[in-house]
């Protein structure tokens, strides 16, 4: 998965090196704040308002909240899951063609 190279203009360039993985995952974090900054701003994305009454205790206002958080991160991990399948499939095991370094 990250030992793959990219060609542009003859030049072989590796997806392993840890500098282009960091760029990588900085510009996904940026895209997805501009993304989330954008539906923001058009209405489509507004935070809840609806807090849970205090309460002694865990109330069940709180245990529905943390319940849906759980579902929202299983579902996540499970889409996940499910889109990354054929790299998979293609590639082999994620770690079958890493080698391991000795310090």
């Amino acid at each position: 998965m990250f030992d793959r190279s990219i060609r542009r203009g003859g030049a072989s360039r590796s997806t392993s090196d840890p500098g282009h993985v960091l760029l990588h995952c900085f510009l996904a974090s940026v895209f997805a704040a501009a993304c989330l900054g954008v539906l923001h701003c058009l209405g489509f994305l507004v935070r809840s308002s609806n807090c849970c009454p205090a309460g002694q205790g865990y109330t069940s206002c709180e245990m529905w909240q943390d319940f849906r958080s759980m579902l929202s991160f299983f579902l996540g991990a499970l889409l996940c899951c499910l889109l990354t399948q054929n790299d998979k499939t293609e590639e082999g095991p994620m770690w079958s063609g890493w080698v391991g370094v000795q310090l």
